[in-house]
């Protein structure tokens, strides 16, 4: 049951995982070879120890090893972070989550530089999420953000978007001043975190990742919309607002979009 993307490493294979399966009936992680097309198992995730139902797709770091997070398990029970070495197939855990600094991670990370940013739905102190970041070098966990609901919105979902401008960008499927979800912005230079939609109505319960196009424009999926089948919108990094661009009608275009966009090489989504 595989839930997320593969990522190509530098030796170029592919890796990925399933959501449950193998052994322990807890996901794996697996490599293609697209050359030989040739799969291999390479580790079957134990609940109890290094986690269990990874969801989110992996990433490369910059040290050539593959990090990834799994959304439940670990000696914590609120998932893990773990990576893999592809050049010995060593694979590790680095941080067990816990209910008072996030758990429950749904987005794949980021890394910038030699830290790892990410979003636990639910925990830390106030219940409703953080967002956190690890330093590669020491392996270091931290929380950068606990989400309140009321402002921040709470329990963040899809993978957080480094934009061009270098501040993350990620929103929250609940709470806000209209307790449809926010879009937040996190400037990473100042260590400061800006609310910038409350999302309504009209176009809320974003679901999915964000995704900035080449006109530097971010755009997003929601749940709701004011026919209540769903939007796709658009938020302008400059003005900070936001722009529904099509409703989602059921009969012809579908409904209740899930997951994240993606710019084709024609400049489409």
């Amino acid at each position: 049951d595989p839930q997320a993307g593969l990522v190509k490493a530098f030796n170029g294979k592919l890796y990925g995982t399933t959501s449950i399966g193998g052994k322990y009936n807890a996901g794996v992680l697996y490599e293609y070879d697209p050359g030989e097309h040739k799969y291999t198992k390479l580790h079957d995730f134990i609940s109890s120890t290094d986690g269990a139902n990874p969801m989110s797709e992996l990433i490369e770091g910059n040290n050539g090893q593959l990090y990834g997070t799994t959304t439940k398990g670990g000696n914590k029970s609120g998932g893990t972070i773990f990576k893999f070495n592809v050049t010995n197939a060593t694979f590790s855990i680095i941080h067990h989550f816990d209910s008072a600094t996030g758990f429950s991670p749904m987005g794949s990370l980021v890394q910038i530089a030699d830290t790892l940013y990410g979003l636990a739905q639910n925990g830390g102190n106030l219940g409703y999420g953080v967002i956190f970041k690890m330093d590669t070098t020491n392996y270091t966990y931290s929380v950068m953000l606990e989400f309140d609901y009321g402002y921040y919105g709470g329990n963040p979902t899809g993978s957080l978007l480094r934009a061009k401008n270098g501040n993350l960008f990620g929103f929250t499927e609940s709470g806000g001043s209209q307790s449809y979800g926010t879009l937040f912005e996190y400037n990473l230079a100042l260590d400061t975190c800006y609310l910038r939609i409350s999302f309504d109505y009209n176009c809320g319960e974003p679901q999915g990742s964000l995704v900035q196009a080449a006109n530097d424009t971010i755009y997003g999926l929601a749940n709701m919309s004011e026919m209540g089948y769903g939007s796709l919108f658009s938020y302008n990094v400059d003005s900070f607002t936001i722009s529904i661009k099509k409703e989602f009608d059921y009969s012809m275009t579908g409904y209740r979009p899930k997951d994240g966009l993606l710019e084709a090489g024609n400049g489409n989504l």
